[in-house]
């Protein structure tokens, strides 16, 4: 009997261990995953494509999980063969890295491993493994995959938020670009845009005034760009394509930028020298000759002359209506100015005016009106005839 009993109390003692065991399990298993060591090290991008001989780099990020700050040792611990590399953080090579934790702010800690690709290396895929070591167990690993061809990879991009733009000629075209590297290494790039001969582009950083002709990017960088583009002055209505361009040592990128020009209309009234002063005489016809110019970038259409000249006066054209004048040409018109005939000397306005559908513009001639010499002439006679006739009375009978 009581060995019966012992065993029972035996076979209790073993289940009832059982259940505390497997409790255990449980607990364990509903537990939250804390990362290993309590740090952990990482990469936006762990696996990139290059070509032999390039050097790749790495942006790499930081964290306790522990709450406390930790002073990390950086190293390799695998590296194909030939291969080289280094970390390097704050523009210095350096071993170790200090990583915040939450007493200190908590911030991540950056550094960036630079890979060298030797120039004979085969194309394949290889493997890299990095450590980072705070001791007292907070210590990660990080593998890197680089995917080595010798195919020309796109490594950026070159794009405007708005493409294509449209005003008249007088505007100056704001646009929007972003340039960014995506390569796996620093990149500096020229800027140059193959606009029209006339045309002015420049480029700038977002937000600023200073214009710029390059700029460098570190590897996964973006910058926004400001482009202006401003037509020549003489540009006429129509499409215009502008390829923008920036250049590395390993790529080309091009952001295809178009204007569409509205037009403007504007008209001049002249004279071929430029000189809007005539000499008339009182009742004479003058004739000038007028220079009417289209100094818009649009066709004008039906363009009519018409004049305001003083009481008595008239002014006729040789041709009074114009169909059509192409943007920047000039078309001359002879105008015949009339004075009146009882005009006295003295300069005179005439305004002629040129109107077409699209716009008007007029010009204010001064006509210097002259006596004529003949007329002087014959007073000057007159006059010497009746001092004659007066002399000789006065002679006749001043004896008596």
């Amino acid at each position: 009997m009581e060995q019966k009993a012992e065993k029972r109390n035996i076979r209790r003692i073993a289940a009832v261990g059982m259940v505390l065991v497997i409790a255990a399990a449980l607990l364990l298993g509903s537990a939250p995953a804390q990362a290993a060591g309590g740090l952990v090290m990482s990469t936006d991008y762990p696996g990139v494509t290059a070509k032999a001989g390039e050097e790749v780099a790495f942006p790499l990020e930081l964290d306790s999980t522990t709450g406390a700050s930790l002073n990390t040792a950086l190293s390799v611990a695998s590296l194909p063969e030939g291969w080289t590399g280094y970390f390097e953080g704050n523009g210095s090579q350096i071993s170790r890295v200090f990583v915040k934790g939450n007493d200190a702010g908590g911030e991540s800690a950056a550094a960036t491993f630079h890979l060298t690709i030797p120039e004979d290396t085969p194309e394949g895929t290889y493997d890299v493994l990095l450590t980072g070591d705070a001791g007292s167990g907070a210590a990660d690993t990080l593998q890197l995959q680089i995917n080595v061809s010798a195919e020309e990879v796109a490594q950026g991009q070159f794009v405007s938020q708005y493409s294509e733009l449209q005003g008249p000629a007088s505007a100056t075209f704001n646009f929007s670009a972003t340039l960014s590297n995506n390569s796996g290494s620093e990149q500096a790039y020229s800027l140059a845009a193959q606009a029209p001969e006339g045309w002015q582009v420049t480029f700038a950083p977002s937000g600023e005034s200073s214009q710029i002709a390059s700029l460098t990017l570190g590897a996964g960088e973006s910058q926004g760009l400001d482009i202006s583009v401003t037509p020549a002055a003489n540009v006429t209505a129509g499409e215009y394509t502008i390829p923008c361009i920036a250049a590395s040592g390993g790529e080309t990128l091009t952001a295809e930028l178009k204007v569409i020009i509205t037009g403007t209309y504007g008209l001049q009234v002249s004279t071929p020298s430029g000189n809007l002063s005539v000499d008339s005489y009182a009742g004479s016809e003058t004739a000038v000759t007028l220079s009417i110019t289209n100094t818009g970038s649009a066709e004008l259409q039906n363009v009519a002359l018409t004049s305001t000249a003083p009481d008595g006066w008239s002014v006729r054209f040789d041709s009074a209506a114009i169909d059509s004048i192409p943007a920047g040409e000039t078309r001359e018109v002879t105008a015949y100015i009339t004075s009146s005939t009882d005009a006295l000397s003295g300069d005179y306005v005439t305004q002629i005016t040129a109107t077409a559908n699209e716009t008007t513009a007029s010009a204010e001639f001064r006509v210097a009106v002259k006596t004529q010499t003949v007329w002087g002439i014959v007073g000057a006679v007159i006059i010497v005839i009746l001092a004659y006739a007066v002399y000789r009375i006065f002679r006749k009978y001043g004896r008596r």
